[in-house]
């Protein structure tokens, strides 16, 4: 019976995946791909050009919050929390992905599609920033934030706080837990009340990584 055009596509992509990340991106060949998801070279090609395009069409980056984190999100106990929460989505997809994956589809041709959770009226990154600086200016009211520099300032500069953490644990193979070293990061960066704080990270375990330029905080080593 003959697979659906959508469903072998999904299926060279999906597979494609799982090898990269077990196995790595240099060592995956077309043709282990071709085996592994029992389709021809030619029924690849007709979808893919090349391994890179496969990668490229791998999801999309989420911004906001996800249908099923927004119980979550209203229930959160500050808009500090609230405001954590919708970068969790980001993070979650560069940690699922691993950093393999990650660093092929980061790389200077890939382009990432992004998934905004919100209003689609307007470019997903505005209405990201729009829900971001909200955020802010509520948790600095309510004081769970309590830097008070610009807040339009203030998501630019934790923007790029968060993606520079993704880009260094990317670097270092994933040898950190990402998710806890951008909280510890933006605790610092918006001055989070001290009992508002969870992050498990210390100062002295950041001054390691940044002096080693490897391991991150909480190494998984």
């Amino acid at each position: 019976m003959k697979r659906p055009e959508n469903e072998t596509k999904r299926k060279i992509i999906d597979v494609a995946v799982k090898m990269i990340k077990d196995e790595g991106y240099d060592k995956v060949t077309i043709n282990d791909i071709c085996r592994a998801a029992g389709v021809s070279k030619h029924t690849l090609y007709y979808y893919f050009k090349s391994k890179e395009e496969i990668l490229n069409s791998y999801g999309e980056v989420p911004l906001g919050v996800r249908h099923f984190e927004i119980e979550r999100l209203v229930t959160a106990e500050n808009s500090f929390e609230k405001f954590f929460l919708t970068f969790s989505s980001l993070i979650d997809f560069f940690s699922e992905m691993g950093p393999e994956l990650a660093k092929k589809t980061m790389g200077a041709k890939s382009e990432f599609k992004v998934k905004y959770f919100g209003d689609m009226s307007q470019d997903p990154r505005e209405s990201f920033k729009q829900l971001q600086v909200s955020l802010i200016e509520q948790a600095r009211k309510e004081g769970s934030i309590r830097n008070n520099s610009d807040a339009e300032a203030l998501y630019y500069c934790v923007t790029s706080v968060v993606t520079g953490m993704i880009h260094f644990w990317v670097r270092n193979s994933g040898k950190f837990d990402i998710k806890d070293n951008v909280r510890y990061l933006l605790e610092i960066v918006l001055d989070v009340p001290e009992n508002l704080r969870k992050s498990n990270i210390k100062t002295s375990d950041l001054k390691f990584m940044y002096m080693h330029g490897h391991g991150g905080c909480n190494s998984k080593d």
